[in-house]
């Protein structure tokens, strides 16, 4: 089964953000995409990275997201630009609700948010 995980651009937010509900930021113009591709069948997900952060931060956000993890931006990253190793914790609200190794993850990026799918993939 496949899993698509739509990344935001700068300034954008996700599922995790109070404003999506109100104001969808995948089809904010035309309705919520997301909702009409799960009316499709699709298994998809809008994940919450900072929306004015560093490609390294918002790959460490992604990935606690999607592994259910606590943000960790590594204590060397951290100590060099001076904010907190560790971030906000999603272990108890994990964004896909059940991901295991038979589940594909399709990445989709929106402006820089194709980058950090980039990075991602290549850390």
């Amino acid at each position: 089964m496949k899993t698509y995980i739509f990344v935001h651009g700068l300034s954008g937010w996700g599922s995790y953000d109070a404003v999506y509900d109100r104001m969808p930021y995948w089809g904010m113009r035309g309705g919520d995409l997301l909702a009409f591709l799960r009316r499709k069948g699709y298994d998809c997900y809008a994940a919450s990275v900072a929306p004015t952060g560093s490609a390294w931060d918002r790959v460490c956000e992604l990935y606690a997201q999607l592994a259910g993890t606590r943000v960790d931006y590594g204590r060397a990253h951290s100590a060099k630009f001076g904010h907190d190793r560790f971030g906000r914790d999603y272990s108890s609200c994990p964004l896909i609700p059940s991901w295991n190794n038979g589940t594909a993850l399709v990445l989709l990026g929106h402006s820089f948010g194709g980058a950090t799918v980039q990075i991602g993939r290549a850390s």
